[in-house]
């Protein structure tokens, strides 16, 4: 008969790896968010081929337009600065076309992930 011991030992690693796995699945996620989010600031086509394309270009204008801002409290916003931070954080190009990229204030560099609110796959 398996001890208590060894039980526990199996469901912590078996806790364990499919808490890793769900960890890759959300960089896997992020990555493709994140090169969705450089090919749209280059992107001047109409109608982008490339999968929700015109939906970053949207949050783009939005942020463009929006009057409340991420400050005040609008969740599109959050959105796009959550984005606009997690990208900047690991651009190394000097002439990137993400907006606002090279120019990030250093308060964001330093506030946590956590204050943002996280950004739902397309």
């Amino acid at each position: 008969m398996p001890s208590a011991r060894g039980k526990f030992s199996k469901n912590f690693k078996l806790g364990f790896t499919f808490i890793l796995e769900k960890c890759k699945i959300r960089v896997r996620q992020l990555r493709k968010v994140l090169d969705l989010l450089v090919h749209t600031a280059q992107c001047r086509s109409a109608k982008c081929q490339y999968t929700n394309c015109s939906k970053v270009k949207g949050l783009f204008q939005h942020g463009i337009h929006c009057k409340i801002s991420a400050t005040g409290g609008c969740v599109l916003c959050k959105k796009m600065w959550y984005l606009l931070q997690l990208h900047a954080r690991g651009c190394k190009e000097s002439e990137c076309h993400v907006p606002r990229c090279r120019f990030m204030d250093p308060f964001y560099y330093h506030q946590s992930l956590a204050d943002f609110a996280p950004f739902p796959v397309l």
